[in-house]
This record gives structure tokens, C-alpha cells and sequence, in this order.
């Protein structure tokens, strides 16, 4: 079997409360500014979770929260 004849695995997205107060105020800032919110926040999240669809078992999003998980 090649990489290309390889199925994308099965993802799915569980965002908490966090995310969603993150979201919130980044949408107020860009209201702020007369940014319409929706496409923005909907590239984040798409960019999002393209990263961690690559690789979702061990994808380091942010190496300097490493050492506090851990």
C-alpha cells in the first residue's frame, strides 16, 4: 500500500468551553475593527484542524505548552 492509497483517519473535533471564550473575544476585537468575524474565526479553525488531521494522535500544536503537560 502506498501513502497516497492510505484513508485520512477519522477525526473528530471536541472544542471546550475555552475555545469557545477564545473565540468570543477575537470576535469582539474584529467587530471592533469592522472585521466581519465569521470568516475569520472559520479560517482559524479550518487551518486548526488541518494540522491536527495530519498527524492526530501526536500533533504538538504549541511546543512551549509541551512541559506543562507533561
Amino acid at each position: 500500500m502506498t501513502l497516497a492509497d492510505r484513508a485520512e483517519p477519522q477525526v473528530t473535533f471536541e472544542y471546550t468551553f475555552t475555545v469557545k471564550h477564545c473565540i468570543d473575544t477575537i470576535a469582539g476585537f474584529l467587530k471592533r475593527v469592522e472585521v466581519e468575524p465569521h470568516p475569520a474565526i472559520a479560517e482559524i479553525l479550518t487551518q486548526f484542524e488541518s494540522t491536527v488531521r495530519q498527524c492526530p494522535l501526536g500533533c504538538q500544536i504549541c511546543p512551549e505548552l509541551v512541559p506543562a503537560t507533561g
